[in-house]
C-alpha cells in the first residue's frame, strides 16, 4: 500500500491474490505458441510460475529453438488473448475468500484508489478481471500490467 496526492493505493495481483484459474492460461498458452513455432508446445505450470506472460512465451519459444522478434511474441500473446475466454470458461474460476466483498468495502473508503500490479499481459488480465466480475473494482487506468 503507498499513498501520493491524498489517495491511499492499494496494489493486488491477480493469480492467486484475487482468483484462482484452475491452469486455465496454459490451455490458450499452448495453442498460441505452435501456431508461431509449428512444433508442438508442452506447458510446465510449475516451472512457469512466477513468469510474466511475455517471459512465458519467451521461454516456450527459445526451449524449442525459434527464433522470434519481440512482434512475434506480441501477436502470440493477442492469439492467446483471443482464446483465453474459452478457456476460463471450461474450468472452476474460483474468487480468493470474499475478495469481491473486500474490494467493495475498499471502495466505499474515502480516498482509496484500487490499482493491479501484475505480470499478465493487459488483455490477460482485462479478460480474466471479466471473467469473474472483478473488473468493475479497477479502472485501465489503474491496470499495471507487463509489457
Amino acid at each position: 500500500m503507498m499513498n501520493t496526492s491524498n489517495k491511499t493505493k492499494l496494489i493486488w495481483d491477480i493469480d492467486g491474490t484475487l482468483l484462482r484459474t484452475s491452469g486455465a492460461a496454459a490451455i490458450p498458452f499452448a495453442k498460441a505458441v505452435p501456431e508461431f513455432a509449428n512444433t508442438p508446445v508442452v506447458i510446465d505450470r510449475k516451472s512457469l510460475s512466477g513468469f510474466t506472460d511475455y517471459e512465458i512465451v519467451m521461454y516456450l519459444l527459445q526451449l524449442h529453438d525459434v527464433k522470434f522478434k519481440i512482434r512475434d511474441v506480441t501477436q502470440i500473446l493477442a492469439i492467446y488473448i483471443q482464446n483465453l475466454p474459452k478457456s476460463l470458461s471450461h474450468v472452476k474460476v474460483d474468487l480468493i475468500n470474499n475478495v469481491n466483498q473486500v474490494l467493495e468495502k475498499l471502495t466505499q473508503l474515502p480516498n482509496m484508489e484500487l490499482l493491479i500490479g501484475t505480470g499478465n499481459c493487459l488483455g490477460g488480465a482485462r479478460t480474466k478481471l471479466q471473467h469473474v466480475g472483478l473488473d468493475r473494482f479497477f479502472l485501465d487506468c489503474n491496470l499495471y500490467c507487463s509489457s
